[in-house]
């Protein structure tokens, strides 16, 4: 993740929105599971009314998830 934290602040904004509506903690754990890459943060992209920024997304996470080991 070093060099990709403003990546990482843009991709997490939608787990703690998704928290912030919902008010449940699981949901913000789920949302960041495998980097960002699972059913949860798209809910949370529909949930938050950030579907259509769903590509832009995609690029993100996929950078997140280059860096990983």
């Amino acid at each position: 993740m070093i060099g990709n934290r403003r990546i990482y602040d843009e991709v997490v904004t939608v787990c703690d929105d998704c928290y912030n509506i919902f008010r449940d903690r699981l949901i913000s754990v789920k949302c960041r599971r495998d980097c960002f890459f699972n059913d949860d943060f798209l809910m949370c992209l529909q949930a938050t009314e950030q579907h259509d920024q769903l590509p832009e997304f995609i690029r993100k996470i996929s950078i997140l998830r280059s860096g990983r080991k």
